[in-house]
């Protein structure tokens, strides 16, 4: 092989009809340092996992630089030896950039619950999360987002609606979404991802007008809650909360929102298993719901901000403890004496 000039370069592939083509073998103008004729040395190793063991070798050089410049081969050859040393050692081809692993979505719900559980409970009634879409609700007469957060009335997502509960809805239930356990190695450290809806009603009264309109009166919330926990294989009924919302928040109701938090367990081996759980408690209003959609983890390590920021959950109170107090003990008299 002889080569002159700027910009040139050369590359020995190996392409099979069945398999993607792989560079073994490249070099380019950078490292040689004169003209003359080199020798290159690469091993081809056998492509066995094709039904016909059947391969090309592929010479391809690049034009670049002035017109004067050239590559030339020669003496192509297959030598049978024990071992193959890569000559230039330079030729190593440099591996194609890896791309970041994108997210690791654990359910969009749009086929069905993806292993996640909907968990139910006597105390609950029928208030639980359920699987709908925009227009399911519709037709069937239950309050609910007019869209998915995609903007489709056709899509679906979860929840959970104290008019869906119907009579059998407690003042205090709750209803609890669980996804499937997973080690504790796997999401260390990663952020959370999912969209949520805080639905409450509006209701028009015909009968009170002004300047000729029916009044529209939005019926606030009254308890809603919706919140995030994760809960280890050893520890089943300890629910750690990493996320809540609650009649309190301050943003927009009857609107999607994103919402995020960092998934960080307690214990980080493979022993440990956690399972996000998803809890919506029901608030007063009987035309009140939550809606919760397309929850992901994303693997990239970054700073995952709280969202929103209103979302951090409050710290259980510290336990105080009553300082012990010695008792003065009640002088006693000494053998033969008494106190006056």
């Amino acid at each position: 092989m002889q080569k002159q000039g700027q910009g040139e370069s050369l590359t020995v592939t190996v392409e099979h009809a069945e398999m993607d083509p792989k560079v073994i073998w490249s070099l380019d103008q950078s490292w040689a340092e004169e003209e003359k004729w080199y020798l290159g040395t690469v091993e081809v190793t056998p492509i066995e996992a094709a039904e016909k063991p059947q391969y090309q070798i592929v010479v391809t050089t690049n034009k670049f630089g002035n017109q004067n410049s050239f590559v030339a081969v020669d003496q192509f050859e297959f030598l049978q030896v024990s071992k193959c040393e890569l000559s230039p050692s330079q030729a190593a081809p440099t591996p194609p950039p890896t791309e970041p692993p994108g997210p690791v979505i654990l359910c969009s719900f749009e086929e069905n619950l993806c292993q996640w559980q909907v968990v139910t409970n006597d105390d609950s009634g029928d208030y639980k999360w359920a699987r709908k879409t925009p227009t399911i609700l519709s037709n069937n007469g239950f309050p609910g987002p007019e869209q998915d957060f995609t903007g489709s009335k056709d899509k679906y997502f979860m929840i959970a609606s104290n008019a869906m509960a119907g009579a059998k809805n407690p003042k205090n239930a709750y209803a609890r979404l669980e996804s499937p356990y997973f080690k504790s190695t796997e999401h260390e450290k990663e952020c959370l991802k999912f969209w949520f809806y805080v639905g409450v009603s509006f209701t028009t009264f015909p009968d009170q007008t002004f300047r000729n309109q029916s009044l529209t009166f939005q019926a606030e919330g009254q308890g809603e809650t919706l919140t995030i926990m994760m809960v280890s294989n050893k520890e089943e009924d300890k629910f750690q909360p990493i996320w809540i919302i609650d009649e309190t928040w301050s943003g927009e109701k009857n609107k999607w929102t994103e919402g995020q938090v960092t998934f960080q367990p307690d214990m980080i081996n493979d022993e440990f298993e956690y399972k996000v759980v998803v809890q919506a408690n029901k608030g007063q209003n009987n035309q009140s719901y939550i809606a919760f959609d397309e929850v992901i983890f994303l693997t990239e390590k970054f700073e995952c901000n709280l969202q929103p920021p209103e979302a951090e959950p409050t710290p259980a109170p510290t336990p105080t403890t009553t300082p012990i107090t010695t008792a003065t003990p009640i002088p006693t008299e000494p053998p033969g004496r008494k106190f006056t």
